[in-house]
């Protein structure tokens, strides 16, 4: 049910760095000093300093296509799908790194996970449903305190992906039994999961996920890291995209 998913990049405050630039070159030049600007400062929650400092490769290509595709003129919602694609793309493709990352990334995963799930659900209820089911839909609008965490866990989520690559770690199943004492947890906190949850009124939804996550930080940490670790796979399949 819960997920991990390549957030919206905020990229419509580049429109400005464009004033005066009046050639493709300087255009698209301005526009990769203004992203390269973001990853050294860590602007944006970190999230450009983790993808260039983790997938240099994968941010050189962001860069190009949306230097590229705001010199060529495009329009900054189509280049703001482009990225939405782009990061999907790369996030489903990174689920099973993430899910062999070290306990204390998919502990710290966690975290924010439970952080976002509680300002989203204080300020838009369908998001907050959207997230606690698969990932928050393309073009949902939040604000900017909600942005800031988002962009945080993406950082985080990088962060994780990358430790899952140069520190694989083999997580136990999240098995039944472990399945049982979260139901149990659940339980105790007045919410129960039907068999067909996604049938559920959004608001149920996003007060599941709000308290499934409370119950989720609350476990051992080697039985968090297993949940996030089996919530990520699962999720990045759902996504329709290889992992």
């Amino acid at each position: 049910m819960p997920r991990l998913l390549s957030r919206l990049l905020v990229l419509g405050l580049v429109t400005a760095a464009l004033a005066g630039c009046d050639t493709h070159a300087s255009r698209k030049a301005t526009i990769a000093a203004e992203m390269d600007g973001w990853a050294e400062h860590g602007e944006y929650g970190g999230l450009f300093t983790e993808f260039r400092r983790g997938f240099p490769a994968d941010y050189a290509a962001l860069k190009t296509e949306i230097s590229d595709g705001y010199a060529d003129g495009e329009k900054e919602e189509a280049l703001k799908h482009k990225a939405f694609v782009r990061l999907r793309g790369f996030s489903a493709a990174h689920a099973g790194d993430v899910a062999r990352a070290p306990t204390s990334n998919l502990v710290e995963l966690a975290a924010f996970q439970r952080e976002a799930v509680h300002a989203l659900s204080q300020e838009n209820t369908q998001a907050c449903a959207d997230f606690s089911m698969s990932a928050i839909r393309e073009n949902t609008k939040l604000s900017p305190k909600v942005l800031e965490i988002m962009n945080r866990g993406s950082a985080v989520q990088l962060r994780a992906a990358r430790a899952g690559i140069d520190h694989p770690t083999d997580h136990p199943t999240f098995g039944r039994d472990e399945a049982r004492e979260l139901i149990t947890a659940l339980g105790k906190k007045g919410v129960t999961i039907p068999a067909n949850v996604e049938a559920l009124p959004v608001a149920q939804q996003c007060h599941m996920g709000v308290v499934l996550y409370d119950v989720v930080r609350d476990m051992p940490p080697e039985h968090t890291a297993a949940f996030i670790a089996a919530a990520t796979v699962r999720a990045a399949k759902a996504m329709d995209k290889p992992i």
